[in-house]
């Protein structure tokens, strides 16, 4: 059903398949007459692998997750948040996936299964003339074989796996570190010299010393801390787009 990888140019993903970043692929292919979609993707890494239809990002998502020391074979959730409690399976009579299975090997985890192209109560895999038109997806990789924070590891496309795919900018990792690294400059080390000018103020030299430390600590941890909230704000706004909410109500 997934064809066999190919050489193009020294790429490693096979011929109709999409790049979802530098460590996976997936390859979707249709069996009109079964109305089945069946789904391989490929992680170059250990972890646990998860791959789904979303029209609104990962709130609202419905994705199939295989953890490879799971006992039960891969299954389908839907994503009601951000938090693990937001990930819930779907009840026994809506799982219903065909020869499901995630594998391991010395180098990959690869996620295959076998869907229906519509089912009542889930989003469906729109189709035209024996091939996916363009539907969204979602996927992520975890750090590890237990379900858990996925880091920077996931993202969202466009797709319909017929030789292109609109693939999303993703988390960028650069405006990330530069957040960390001025909001740990700030609150973890500027901000602890300012309280400890004032509170060893006593023992300093006489004069002002231990004020103009104490101000200008604090000066550039205002600074810092400004600098890294819009960093993270850009961030945001380049993996989701300018109408990102920035504070949900919920994880």
């Amino acid at each position: 059903v997934v064809e066999d990888p190919v050489d193009e140019g020294g790429s490693d993903v096979p011929n109709g398949c999409v790049e979802l970043n530098e460590d996976t692929f997936a390859c979707l292919s249709l069996d009109e007459a079964a109305e089945t979609m069946t789904v391989e993707v490929t992680f170059n890494g250990f972890g646990y692998v998860a791959f789904g239809r979303s029209d609104t990002g990962m709130v609202g998502g419905e994705v199939v997750i295989g953890l490879p020391d799971d006992s039960e074979p891969p299954k389908k959730y839907v994503m009601s948040s951000k938090s693990d409690a937001g990930v819930v399976a779907l009840p026994d009579d809506q799982q219903t996936l065909i020869e499901a299975s995630i594998e391991q090997t010395d180098t990959e985890t690869v996620l295959r299964y076998t869907k229906l192209l519509e089912e009542e109560g889930e989003l469906p895999i729109l189709t035209n003339d024996g091939i996916t038109t363009a539907n969204t997806y979602i996927f992520a990789t975890g750090p590890s074989n237990s379900l858990g924070y996925h880091q920077s590891s996931r993202n969202s496309l466009t797709a319909d796996f017929s030789g292109g795919a609109e693939v999303a900018a993703g988390p960028s990792k650069a405006l990330w570190l530069a957040h960390g690294v001025c909001m740990a400059l700030a609150w973890g080390i500027l901000l602890p010299i300012a309280v400890g000018a004032s509170v060893c103020r006593r023992i300093l030299p006489e004069g002002p010393m231990w004020f103009k430390i104490h101000f200008y600590c604090n000066s550039l941890a205002v600074l810092l801390t400004i600098i890294g909230f819009f960093l993270a704000f850009t961030a945001i706004n380049d993996e989701f787009g300018s109408g990102a909410t920035h504070f949900p109500s919920e994880p």
